[in-house]
């Protein structure tokens, strides 16, 4: 321990030293200060002490989605196909949204946030989803694979499942929706 970082650190540049050192200070003395006016900011991702504090509860029950163009299937991507890994996740931000009337419930959020930062709230239709964006989206999934799957396609579906494991660990469904038609 006598040649560790920062000592080797103090003695090559006394300045970054100090700025490392004083960063940690101030910011851990703001994150846990009742008098910080902007509640618990983030500094780095190292100091967000809560990070992990919820408890993973293990459901045995979950959804999974099913994409199907012109009456096949479109299986959901490994990982080193990047272009379909993109469209998997975007499937269930619209079913989020249109559970919540395909409005984007981050807008009051950054709203509010911008406010406190005594910055203009206009900001957060910038940051958010407007309405009439949202309700795009099977427009552009569709032109998105047809794209990516070089033929014009006629009809996606995206069914949301319900599913279930049994004993064995194999699926089993419980019930289905359709998410979209278009």
């Amino acid at each position: 321990m006598r040649d560790n970082y920062f000592k080797r650190l103090w003695q090559y540049n006394k300045l970054l030293c100090l700025a490392i050192f004083l960063f940690l200070t101030i910011s851990t003395l703001l994150s846990k200060s009742p008098y910080n006016p902007y509640g618990a900011v983030t500094f780095s991702p190292f100091y967000t002490w809560d990070m992990f504090s919820s408890p993973y509860l293990e459901h045995n029950h979950t959804t999974a989605y099913e994409l199907v163009a012109d009456g096949a299937t479109i299986y959901l991507p490994a990982y080193s196909d990047h272009k379909k890994m993109f469209y998997s996740y975007t499937i269930g931000k619209f079913d989020h949204y249109a559970q919540h009337g395909y409005t984007d419930d981050r807008y009051e959020h950054y709203q509010h946030k911008l406010t406190r930062l005594h910055l203009d709230p206009a900001y957060a239709k910038v940051l958010s989803n407007s309405r009439q964006n949202i309700l795009k989206y099977p427009a552009w999934l569709k032109s998105y694979l047809s794209r990516n799957l070089g033929r014009e396609l006629k009809n996606i579906k995206v069914y949301k499942h319900y599913i279930h494991y049994d004993e064995q660990g194999r699926q089993k469904v419980d019930s289905s929706i359709k998410l979209l038609d278009q």
